[in-house]
């Protein structure tokens, strides 16, 4: 209410902004756009500027806006609604494309659209701006590396899905190399490796998953299959050589 008052009395860039921020806050982002416009439009027509100050003011505003536009987006993706989400994130991209957060919600916009490529892509560009700067072990790049794994993890699963076992193993080892403690990942980029003839790199992760989560029991049966097959005094192979659904907090198995 004071910022109002103060730009009735005496309107600028800065009390626009200012007030934009609080509309922001409270969700009510017509009115923060509407105020971040009317700061461009004051910048723009204010004679008293110098070009670097007008540039400068400029630019912040149109970070602001792109955080604003940001927060637009997130409520659509909470809401499911991906495809408006993405032109809303697409256009906080265009107002500063050096915010990873942006790049990893719109790559959030094409992995619910099932366009895991694009989605890869986008994530990448994310990874590579929380690296660049000094936020890799902040929550936000910890949610990235985490959801990155998870779309490596799934691409391994569809590879696998189709027999292409050398595409599975490495899109699980990419998993992996971002959350080396998913015994999930573990366990198929095992399984991945036993299509491909190799028992020592099988047994090895098979056993890494018991060790990460000892009561999973598929990766148990796994791994006192495979020592039956390198140590003939190990239990025999069990009965069925599938790979099983099972719930996890990190994601499905294999089908």
């Amino acid at each position: 209410e004071q910022v109002s008052i103060a730009l009735q009395l005496n309107p600028s860039a800065e009390a626009f902004r200012l007030r934009a921020t609080a509309y922001r806050h409270s969700e009510q982002f017509a009115l923060a756009l509407a105020d971040l416009k009317s700061a461009l439009n004051f910048v723009e027509k204010n004679q008293n500027l110098s070009e670097a100050q007008r540039e400068g003011l400029l630019d912040a505003t149109q970070k602001q806006l792109g955080v604003t536009i940001n927060d637009i987006g997130m409520n659509l993706l909470a809401a499911r609604r991906y495809r408006e989400a993405f032109i809303c994130f697409k256009k906080a991209i265009t107002r500063d494309g050096n915010v990873a957060l942006y790049h990893m919600n719109i790559g959030k916009c094409y992995e619910s659209l099932n366009n895991l490529d694009s989605a890869l892509t986008s994530y990448q560009k994310a990874r590579a701006l929380y690296e660049r700067g000094e936020d890799a072990d902040s929550l936000e790049a910890k949610e990235l590396f985490k959801q990155l794994a998870l779309l490596f993890y799934e691409r391994g699963r569809q590879w696998y899905n189709i027999q292409c076992y050398k595409k599975a193993k490495d899109e699980f080892t990419e998993a992996i190399s971002l959350v080396p403690d998913s015994s999930v990942f573990h366990y198929n980029r095992g399984e991945a490796r036993l299509h491909l003839g190799d028992l020592i790199g099988a047994y090895q992760d098979f056993e890494e998953s018991t060790i990460l989560d000892p009561t999973f029991a598929i990766a148990l049966e796994r791994f006192a299959w495979i020592q039956g097959k390198i140590d003939p005094m190990s239990p025999k192979s069990p009965k069925q050589n599938v790979v099983a659904p099972r719930e996890t907090s990190d994601t499905d198995d294999e089908e």
